[in-house]
């Protein structure tokens, strides 16, 4: 996953994206889901945990489902994958 800065952050959400959905990952977080608020369906979903956004790189929501290997984790201030991490 791609890790955006707090100026790509706040400018991202100033353009009031779609929510797509929202899961409580296996470490507790709360995981909302995104479309591109400019791009739509034609870029990949974005993710945010804590105030942190991140580009998934996915074009669907199946793969990030809550326990999955692709699930979004942050960890030090970063999005990962849940394999990424060694996560089970």
């Amino acid at each position: 996953m791609n890790t955006k800065g707090i100026n790509y952050t706040q400018h991202f959400i100033s353009l009031a994206p779609t929510e797509l959905d929202n899961i409580i990952n296996s470490r507790g977080q709360d995981v909302i889901f995104y479309e591109h608020p400019t791009n739509g369906d034609e870029d990949t979903i974005y993710c945010m945990i804590d105030h942190v956004l991140a580009n998934t790189e996915f074009f669907d929501l199946e793969d990030m489902i809550a326990g999955s290997d692709y699930e979004p984790i942050l960890q030090d201030g970063q999005i990962y994958c849940n394999f990424e991490l060694g996560q089970e």
